[in-house]
């Protein structure tokens, strides 16, 4: 017959419970607020501005190269801890000239939806929190992008500071949301 449960597992059991129902309870109101200031930004733009360029991608096309871009990893050690990059900024940086802003948001969106679930196959809170934060990324890109005088002839170094600056932003929200995810 075994010893019977002490209460400091009983407690440690709940206290386990109790913070990851806490963690799932941020990681959710994390996304919502995302999604919530994303769709206020992408309000205030124009989703319909062409693209200056001849050669213009659609949705499907930037969700191709989304997930390709996904694909092309490369590990970082920093401190005794692993970082992991990828590539995601081409696929925003073609789509900020060569797409509409509308195709630009839907084809990023559909293609890390599809490389977090078939590939990565990541729980639902993380796909959505993630989700939500690619989103906040494309908004703010665009905003700045439209804010400095987006969009731009592509063979203009103007257009590549304003295409860098967007870019920055975007960063800088993805940097933010992990960090507040991880904290």
């Amino acid at each position: 017959m075994g010893a019977p449960e002490s209460n400091d597992n009983q407690q440690t059991d709940v206290e386990s419970t109790s913070s990851a129902t806490t963690a799932g309870r941020k990681t959710l109101g994390l996304s919502v607020a995302l999604v919530a200031g994303s769709i206020l930004a992408l309000s205030l733009i124009n989703l319909d501005a062409g693209p200056s360029q001849h050669v213009v991608l659609q949705w499907w096309s930037i969700a191709a190269i989304a997930i390709v871009c996904e694909m092309m990893v490369f590990p970082v050690e920093f401190r005794r801890e692993m970082y992991s990059f990828t590539f995601s900024e081409v696929a925003m940086v073609l789509g900020l000239f060569f797409a509409e802003p509308r195709d630009l948001v839907i084809g990023r969106l559909v293609g890390e939806a599809l490389y977090l679930v078939l590939r990565e196959r990541q729980h639902l809170r993380k796909t959505a929190l993630n989700l939500a934060s690619f989103l906040a990324e494309v908004a703010v890109m665009l905003a700045v992008h439209q804010a400095l005088g987006g969009p731009l002839d592509v063979s203009s170094p103007n257009a590549w500071l304003v295409a860098f600056l967007a870019m920055g932003a975007a960063d800088c929200v993805g940097y933010m949301v992990v960090f507040r995810a991880v904290r």
